[in-house]
């Protein structure tokens, strides 16, 4: 059964920023997780499921290969692919850029678009709790190439933003 397209109204604290790298206040990791999606989540008991990855494996300590599902898209219509995942980590581990997550996710050593739908992260040392890391509230997956993540909001989650006033209406 098909969801119902409407407008969805809520009062929160002041939403102050939803780019996904930035996001703080728990109304706003509340919007980011309704307009992006993780690789992979925590469920209630602790456990990693599936989000955007279908599966993955660890063939040795130091590497881990990530299938996307197909048929994914952007509200904007362009599909989910491996070089979008790529993007996204690479942009939240740039020192540059200055993001929080730059040291967690320090440890990667390379990300690689390994097919249309796969992703290889190669770790510069094992690490146990990887899958946890990515889904830290800020590892939602953006689009390639992304300009102003603050003020347009391209994602594949159930929600898509329509308009925004910072602090005042989404």
């Amino acid at each position: 059964m098909m969801a119902r397209a409407g407008t969805l109204r809520i009062a929160s604290q002041p939403i102050v920023q939803i780019d996904p790298a930035l996001v703080s206040s728990d109304a706003e990791v509340l919007v980011a997780n309704a307009v992006y999606d993780y690789l992979v989540d925590v469920d209630e008991n602790n456990n990693i499921v599936p989000r955007l990855a279908v599966s993955w494996d660890q063939p040795d300590p130091t590497t881990w290969v990530f299938t996307l599902a197909e048929g994914v898209i952007f509200h904007d219509g362009s599909p989910l692919t491996a070089e979008d995942v790529v993007w996204t980590f690479d942009r939240l581990r740039d020192e540059e850029l200055g993001f929080p997550t730059s040291s967690l996710y320090s440890n990667i050593a390379n990300i690689e678009a390994t097919g249309d739908l796969e992703v290889t992260f190669t770790l510069t040392d094992p690490n146990p709790f990887f899958l946890f890391d990515l889904s830290d509230n800020h590892a939602l997956i953006l689009k390639a190439g992304t300009e102003d993540a603050d003020t347009k909001f391209n994602g594949t989650g159930p929600f898509k933003v329509t308009s925004y006033s910072p602090e005042n209406r989404l």
